[in-house]
């Protein structure tokens, strides 16, 4: 397929599940060939989890990672060029394999041309890479109508209210995971646990893949302590608790 299918109706592409099969090129061995691998992945940005298949062999590993932004060099007329990182980890082995992105720079006339099909067309790679890079591109926008969102719920304290403010708080951290910066991501995190608290509402299924996704992602980035507070407001809806 050539994009995931999208498991919610938020247009902001930066902050929707999706899930879909994708390909993906792993470089291997010291002369900077790679192989194309299959995947079949849930992606919950900045989380990845799925499974990966072997060209070869056709062995099928459990695989889950993060992806983010690394450099950003923006235009007055031109999209953004971006260059990210994507780090998978293989479940069995606990090996990590880094893959880096650049959207300015795909290495081939082929990818040079299906960068100019997809700037003019509806149509989409199914490469996994340039799937996360969509992601990533979008994701300084997709985080300013967040936290213009955030504000309209700022005081509004009945119930629902505060549960949603939890919710958007939390796609903010995860916005903000994808543009490196894990010390805000931290503090929109443990607010939008606190006002999940205070709410006294459970976070339904869509919220809680959401707050996994953001509790295994700061637990990559060391900050145990912030992950924690997250999947308690969670609670037994958390579906990836313990990745």
């Amino acid at each position: 397929m050539a994009d995931g299918r999208r498991l919610s109706g938020d247009e902001r592409t930066s902050i929707a599940a999706e899930r879909g099969e994708f390909t993906l090129d792993i470089p291997v061995g010291h002369l900077g060939k790679s192989k194309e691998h299959r995947c079949d992945l849930l992606v919950v940005p900045p989380m990845v989890t799925g499974t990966l298949t072997r060209p070869k062999t056709g062995e099928t590993m459990s695989v889950e990672g993060v992806f983010a932004q690394r450099e950003r060099r923006t235009y007055s007329y031109l999209p953004p060029v971006v260059k990210g990182e994507l780090i998978l980890i293989l479940e069995k082995s606990g090996k990590e394999i880094s893959i880096g992105f650049d959207t300015d720079h795909w290495g081939s006339l082929t990818r040079t041309a299906e960068s100019l099909k997809e700037g003019f067309s509806n149509w989409r790679s199914n490469d996994l890479l340039r799937h996360l890079a969509r992601v990533v591109v979008g994701a300084e926008e997709d985080l300013a109508e967040t936290r213009r969102i955030c504000a309209g719920l700022v005081g509004r304290d009945g119930p629902e209210d505060l549960l949603r403010h939890a919710a958007e708080l939390w796609n903010q951290a995860r916005l903000l995971l994808l543009l490196n910066d894990a010390r805000e991501a931290a503090s929109c995190a443990v607010e939008g646990a606190d006002r999940v608290r205070c709410s006294g509402l459970e976070p339904g299924t869509g919220m809680a893949e959401s707050g996994s996704a953001l509790a295994f992602v700061l637990n990559t980035y060391q900050d145990a302590e912030a992950a924690a507070r997250v999947r308690d407001a969670i609670g037994p809806l958390d579906a990836t608790e313990g990745r």
